[in-house]
C-alpha cells in the first residue's frame, strides 16, 4: 500500500434559484437562472498517513465561522484535522450571497433585495439553510475524494499571461502577471486534476447579471474539462487580486465576453500542462496554521465620511457629464461605494479594536500554497514569492482563504484614497503585521 497518495473530486453547489447573488451591492432582485454551474473542487493528500484538503468554492469568499463549521464536518467524516484544510474561493461576483459576515440582505417583497451591512448573519432563515447545505456538500466532497486517491507524479509550470486582465486603476502599471499550473497525473501517464493560480477578479459579468455564474474562471475550468476528459478536475486558486481586473481588458460584460477570457486562460493553462517538464514525486507534505491578531483602522468621524461621500458623488456626477470611459465612471463609482460602506460601519457602531483570523501554509514538496484572508495586492504577493525563491521555495498565493478581512495593501496604496484604500480594514500597521506573520509561515513551514 503506497503511503504518498493524492485525489480529486468535484461537486455541483449552484445556489436555488431565487436566492440573492454577492459581489455587487447595486443588485435590486434575487438571482433568476443558471448561466453555468458553480463547483466545489478538492484535492485530497495522503502522506505518511495524514491526510490534507485544498478546496476551492465558486462563491465570492467564505467567512470564518462557515470555514470552522464546515472542517468540523470534514474532520468527522474524514479525521482530516482543521490545520489541515484550506478552503479558498475563486471571488465569482454571480455566485450566492450568505457566506460572508457583514455583507448581508433581506427580501421584503418577493423578488425585490434590500443588500446592508451588519455585525452578523442576515435576518432571512433561508442564509442558514443555504449555509449548512453548502457546509455538508463541501464535506462530502473531502470524503469522496480521500476515498479515491492513488499514486501521483506532479509537474509544475509557471508563465506570464497578459491580456486577460490589468491594475484596474491604471492599466499602465505593474502587476502578478504569473499562471501557475501544477498537473497531477499517474504512473500510466493519465492525468487526474491541477491547480491553477492566477490574479485577476472575476468580474467580468456586472451587477446587472442575475444568472449563476462562476464568471472566466468557471470558462478556464470547462476548457481544460473538454481537453482532458470530464473526470479531470481543475482547481482554481485566486491569487493576489486587489487590484487587478478585467475592468480594460473586457470588451463588454456578458457571457460571451466571460467566455473569450476564460479561454484566454484556459489555453494558456493548457499549453503549460501539455509541455514536457521533469515530474516529481510526492515527497513532503506538511501544513501550518496560525492565528493571528490584526489592528483595525481608526474610521473616520460620521462628518468626514459623510464629505468623502459627497465628493466622491460629485466627481462621478462630473465624469458622467463629460462623456467618461466605462473604466473611468466604474472607478469613480467604487469610491461612492467605498464611502457608503465606511458609512455603514460607523452607524453600526463599528470599534477600532483588534480583529482575529487565521493564515495558513500547505506544503507539498518545495511548492508553499499560501492562504490569505482577503484580497492581497500584487505587490506584496511579489515580494511574497521573492522571499520564498531566497529559501528555495516556490509560494503559491491563495486569496480569499479561510476568511475574508477586505483589502490588504502596501503603504504607498493607502495615500490614492481610492477604492481599495477607503474600503480596507487596516492602515499600514495592521498590513505590515500581516506581512511579517506570511513571511514567518512561509519560513518556518
Amino acid at each position: 500500500m503506497a503511503n504518498h497518495k493524492v485525489g480529486f473530486f468535484e461537486d455541483d453547489i449552484t445556489g436555488p434559484i431565487g436566492f440573492p447573488q454577492t459581489g455587487y451591492m447595486e443588485r435590486t432582485k434575487v438571482s433568476e437562472g443558471i448561466n453555468d454551474r458553480l463547483f466545489c473542487r478538492t484535492m485530497c493528500l495522503d502522506f505518511d498517513s495524514r491526510k490534507y484538503a485544498i478546496i476551492s468554492l465558486d462563491l465570492c469568499g467564505v467567512d470564518r465561522k462557515f470555514r470552522e463549521k464546515t472542517c468540523s464536518l470534514i474532520n468527522k467524516m474524514t479525521n482530516i484535522p482543521e490545520e489541515n484544510v484550506l478552503i479558498s474561493a475563486t471571488h465569482t461576483h454571480s455566485g450566492m450571497d450568505g457566506f460572508l459576515l457583514g455583507w448581508n440582505f433581506k427580501i421584503d417583497k418577493f423578488p425585490a433585495v434590500k443588500f446592508y451591512r451588519s455585525k452578523d448573519l442576515a435576518e432571512e432563515e433561508s442564509t442558514s439553510v443555504v449555509r449548512d447545505f453548502i457546509a455538508y456538500k463541501v464535506a462530502g466532497s473531502v470524503y469522496a475524494c480521500s476515498q479515491n486517491m492513488v499514486e501521483l507524479n506532479l509537474s509544475y509550470y509557471s508563465a506570464n499571461l497578459l491580456g486577460v486582465c490589468t491594475n484596474r486603476e491604471d492599466p499602465s502599471a505593474p502587476f502578478d502577471s504569473e499562471l501557475i499550473a501544477i498537473k497531477f497525473k499517474t504512473a500510466d501517464n493519465k492525468p487526474l486534476g491541477c491547480l491553477l493560480n492566477y490574479s485577476c477578479h472575476p468580474t467580468v459579468l456586472g451587477y446587472d447579471n442575475y444568472l449563476y455564474s462562476a464568471d472566466f474562471v468557471g470558462y478556464a475550468c470547462e476548457l481544460l474539462k473538454v481537453s482532458f476528459g470530464k473526470y479531470f478536475v481543475p482547481l482554481y486558486l485566486s491569487g493576489a487580486c486587489a487590484e487587478t481586473s478585467t475592468r480594460f481588458t473586457r470588451k463588454n460584460q456578458t457571457f460571451q465576453e466571460a467566455k473569450r477570457l476564460g479561454y484566454l486562460l484556459g489555453s494558456k493553462a493548457l499549453l503549460l500542462l501539455n509541455s514536457n517538464r521533469k515530474e516529481e514525486e510526492l515527497k513532503e507534505v506538511s501544513s501550518l496554521a496560525r492565528e493571528v491578531q490584526l489592528p483595525l483602522r481608526k474610521l473616520p468621524s460620521y462628518n468626514e465620511a459623510l464629505e468623502l461621500l459627497n465628493e466622491a458623488k460629485k466627481e462621478y456626477k462630473l465624469l458622467k457629464k463629460s462623456g467618461a470611459s466605462p473604466p473611468q465612471l466604474r472607478i469613480a463609482w467604487t469610491k461612492v461605494d467605498g464611502a457608503l460602506d465606511v458609512l455603514g460601519r460607523i452607524g453600526l457602531g463599528a470599534t477600532n479594536d483588534n480583529v482575529a483570523s487565521i493564515i495558513q501554509a500547505i506544503k507539498i514538496n518545495n511548492i508553499v500554497i499560501v492562504g490569505v484572508p482577503g484580497e492581497l495586492h500584487s505587490n506584496i504577493a511579489l515580494m511574497l514569492k521573492k522571499y520564498g525563491s531566497k529559501l528555495g521555495k516556490r509560494v503559491v498565493v491563495a486569496g480569499y482563504a479561510n476568511d475574508y478581512l477586505s483589502y490588504i495593501l502596501p503603504t504607498e496604496e493607502y495615500k490614492k484614497q481610492n477604492y481599495e484604500a477607503i474600503i480596507s480594514q487596516f492602515d499600514e500597521k495592521g498590513v505590515n503585521l500581516l506581512t511579517n506573520e506570511l513571511k514567518l509561515i512561509i519560513r518556518d513551514i
